[in-house]
């Protein structure tokens, strides 16, 4: 991997641009950046309607070193999108370490395709689901959360947060039975799987209560052997006021499903990411103070987010977004012996600025107005700083920091 060329590039959909990012920086041949090991000479740099040739020419050190290990090319390879050279603008080198410059896009079609709702996913979710009995088992240990079984219905749910959706559309109270529209709910039969876009829907009476733990006073139901959150109950007031168990919500992200796996490609990650999304559906606002719920009832605030752009695209060879390797930071490991690494290939997600949040300073934050309060498990809020903080070390360093804030990417 010595000499490798790394490339990012910030996909802005909506201009059809392309702001790309070389790392001109050098690699030991262990693989670690930033310290150079043989004394560089010129580097040539190529852009093609579909990839990036960088040509590195080395001074051999020493007299046993050959030309032929000298001299380093590498071929990043556009997947799904052209270019157009001859459009470069903006060209710069910053920090003497990256190559800066704007392409315009000639093939967006991969771009305008990709179904950010996640619509297509669910239709085919809903036909797996149909089709075959499923048992559904802890991703975490196996241990059985829903009994083999083939549901009579299963159904796509609207978004999230419909309800206040609606109010915030129809403010003006013209639109005939609004209220019972908003008073409308899903209450599943022991026959009906709904499916949300992070979550499905169940009946209680069909999941395993024996293999599941539920506090007192708590929503949120963890697998009975590895003490893993699974999903959590959904709670309705019926017309007298009392509280009646709804349904329950299993996590996609936490199961998975016996023989063919429907719910394989949700991650932790996804799961934070979808959450965030439906938050966003009918508000101006996105600025957001996640903030942390422990078994106690105690709430502490972890992060503050930004969201700025909630549907994003990046184009890049950086192993981090494979392998949670950290690609532009210095000390750290790269990818080795990857087939992969000469391609640049497109990740869909959000692109976050945020900060993380110091417990003795969070008294002013948290009476700050504008700012919506996502709650989350403690666990869960550790882990989204985790992830956006992996992410930051994963793009050039001069796109680090913006406002202020630290910039980081959900994917999706």
């Amino acid at each position: 991997m010595a000499g490798e060329a790394l490339v990012w590039a910030d996909i802005r959909k909506n201009i059809e641009v392309l702001q790309l990012i070389i790392s001109l920086k050098e690699q030991k041949d262990n693989g670690e950046a930033g310290a150079i090991s043989r004394k560089p000479a010129n580097t040539e740099i190529t852009v093609h309607r579909s990839n990036v040739l960088v040509k590195r020419g080395e001074v051999p050190a020493q007299k046993h070193v050959k030309e032929s290990q000298a001299k380093k090319d590498t071929c990043v390879s556009f997947q799904e999108i052209t270019v157009d050279p001859m459009s470069c603008q903006g060209l710069s080198i910053l920090q003497e370490r990256e190559l800066q410059m704007r392409l315009h896009i000639n093939n967006s079609l991969n771009l305008s395709s990709y179904d950010a709702s996640g619509s297509s996913v669910l239709s085919q979710e809903r036909k797996k689901l149909q089709q075959n009995p499923v048992k559904m088992l802890c991703k975490m240990c196996g241990n059985k959360i829903i009994e083999e079984r083939k549901f009579e219905r299963v159904l796509e749910l609207p978004s999230e947060h419909w309800q206040q959706t609606s109010r915030n559309l129809c403010c003006h109270g013209n639109v005939s039975n609004l209220s019972s529209l908003q008073e409308a709910s899903f209450n599943p039969s022991a026959e009906d799987c709904f499916l949300g876009s992070y979550f499905i829907m169940v009946n209680a009476d069909v999941v395993e209560a024996t293999h599941l733990t539920i506090t007192q006073g708590e929503m949120v139901i963890k697998c009975h052997r590895c003490s893993r959150p699974v999903g959590d109950i959904v709670m309705r007031a019926d017309s007298t006021g009392e509280t009646q168990v709804r349904g329950i919500r299993i996590y996609k992200h936490a199961i998975t499903t016996y023989k063919d796996d429907v719910f394989r490609n949700y991650t932790a990650e996804v799961y934070l990411s979808k959450i965030i999304q439906a938050k966003l559906q009918g508000r101006a606002n996105f600025k957001f103070l996640i903030r942390g719920e422990s078994s106690t009832g105690d709430t502490t605030a972890y992060a503050l987010l930004w969201i700025l752009n909630p549907d994003s695209a990046v184009l890049t060879n950086v192993p981090t977004l494979k392998s949670k390797h950290m690609g532009f930071s210095h000390g750290h490991k790269y990818l080795q012996n990857s087939t992969d690494s000469t391609k640049a290939n497109i990740f869909h997600g959000m692109k976050v600025l945020y900060k993380t949040l110091i417990k003795s300073k969070n008294k002013d934050l948290k009476k700050t107005a504008g700012k919506e309060v996502i709650t989350l498990p403690c666990e869960m809020c550790i882990q989204l700083v985790i992830i956006l903080t992996a992410s930051t070390y994963s793009i050039p360093p001069t796109l680090r920091q913006m406002e202020g804030f630290m910039v980081g990417y959900l994917m999706s």
